[in-house]
């Protein structure tokens, strides 16, 4: 018993299997009582063995089939040995009375067994229909699990695409910013350099403006002198002619002595000027003499040679001129032209003295406009190139050339053209 207590229930099978094997073939054989013990041992080892218990029903139903078929002819062969079957017979009814206390026995086992296996199946069913559902509910666990995975995963890949997109965003808001601010910087550098220039150009238009009027207070100062210089000389004369009257009765004489003397003098002077072609200067000894002798022969005779003199001078620089090639004229007006615009905007000096050659080359308007548009273009190249020869522009050079080029009147066409050539010698 010892032994069986400790044999696997697995192992029971095993051996409860081969019994019922050997049963089997006792069956077979007609050997249903050794069959019937064999089941019996195979029950002893696996109590609990359905199939045991089903074959030892099957075998005492064959062995009461068999004792109902042989008992009429042990009626009819009873004998003396009545008292001996009787005995048997008992002890076989009793025999049989103890195998259907033990077939109930076993149907009460058997059912018991059913009952257990019943519920062994139903709770083992049952341990699979939860772990079915346990495993359902893994399955439904990880499901969610993984689909929370997921979003979360979605989630943290929106956000981070929100992020990168907001850190884009930032990045492009920042350039921007950057890009407004180099804009206003330029705008001010640009404003602060127009003003600078505008600055310069009022600076240089009113120094200009105070050269002019420099120039013309002291050619009106020059002019206020001489004037004044000669309405002094001729008051002088005058009151030396009222004094020379004024003592004319006492004094004629000697009066008559010191005029004639002054005229002499006057007289000289003029000469010598005229000589020197100091015309202007010799108009005025000959109004001195004149103003103290109107009708003085000498002084009008001298003021008629003065007038030959000039015309004569006139004359003799007409005929220079005409001998002079036109193209020699026009080069000696040109660099009269050049002289004058080479720096800008023209002074006063500089245009009275472009109308005074005008007039001594016989330089015609249509003439003049034409040339001073080219000399103009020339002035302009030539200050390029001098800038030019290092290679660069300055910032004080470029100011200085957007001056020149508003006083000279050159469009932006015209510049290109000018800077290209130049910068193709120069290179």
């Amino acid at each position: 018993m010892d032994e069986k207590k400790e044999l696997s229930k697995e192992e029971k099978r095993e051996i409860a299997r081969e019994k019922l094997l050997t049963a089997d073939k006792l069956f077979k054989a007609g050997e249903y009582k050794k069959a019937l013990e064999t089941v019996e041992d195979a029950l002893d080892v696996d109590p609990e063995n359905f199939y045991a218990l089903a074959y030892k029903d099957r075998i005492l139903n064959v062995l009461e089939s068999e004792q109902s078929v042989e008992q009429p002819v042990k009626e009819k062969a009873e004998s003396k040995e009545d008292v001996k079957q009787k005995t048997q017979q008992e002890a076989l009814r009793k025999l049989k009375e103890q195998q259907l206390k033990e077939a109930e026995e076993r149907k009460k086992r058997e059912e018991e067994a059913r009952r257990i296996a019943e519920e062994e199946l139903r709770r083992r069913a049952a341990e699979l229909e939860m772990l079915r559902k346990a495993e359902e509910e893994q399955k439904r666990l990880k499901a969610i699990e993984e689909e929370k995975k997921k979003k979360e995963e979605e989630l943290r890949k929106k956000r981070e695409a929100e992020e990168q997109a907001k850190l884009l965003e930032a990045e492009r808001a920042r350039k921007r910013q950057l890009e407004e601010q180099e804009r206003k910087r330029k705008e001010e550098e640009a404003r602060k350099k127009a003003e600078e220039l505008e600055r310069k150009k009022r600076e240089e238009a009113e120094r200009r403006r105070r050269e002019e009027e420099e120039m013309r207070r002291k050619a009106e100062e020059a002019k206020r002198k001489a004037e004044e210089e000669l309405r002094k000389k001729l008051e002088e004369e005058k009151r030396k002619k009222q004094e020379e009257e004024y003592l004319k009765s006492e004094e004629t004489k000697a009066i008559s002595r010191v005029r004639e003397a002054k005229i002499q003098e006057f007289l000289e002077q003029a000469g010598i000027f005229i000589k020197e072609n100091k015309f202007k200067e010799a108009v005025i000894e000959i109004a001195k003499v004149l103003l103290i002798d109107p009708k003085n022969s000498d002084a009008l005779k001298l003021e008629e040679t003065f007038q030959q003199e000039q015309m004569k001078q006139i004359e003799e620089e007409f005929e220079v001129k005409k001998k002079i090639p036109r193209d020699m004229i026009i080069e000696s007006y040109k660099r009269t032209l050049k002289e004058a615009w080479i720096d800008g905007t023209l002074s006063v000096e500089e245009v009275t003295q472009i109308e005074m050659r005008k007039r001594e080359l016989d330089i015609s308007e249509i003439e003049h406009k034409d040339l001073e548009r080219e000399i103009q273009l020339d002035c302009y190249e030539q200050n390029l190139r001098e800038f030019w020869k290092d290679g660069a522009i300055t910032p004080e050079e470029q100011d200085w050339l957007d001056i020149l080029r508003e006083e000279l009147r050159i469009t932006p066409e015209e510049h290109l053209e000018i800077e290209r050539k130049v910068r193709k010698e120069v290179t």
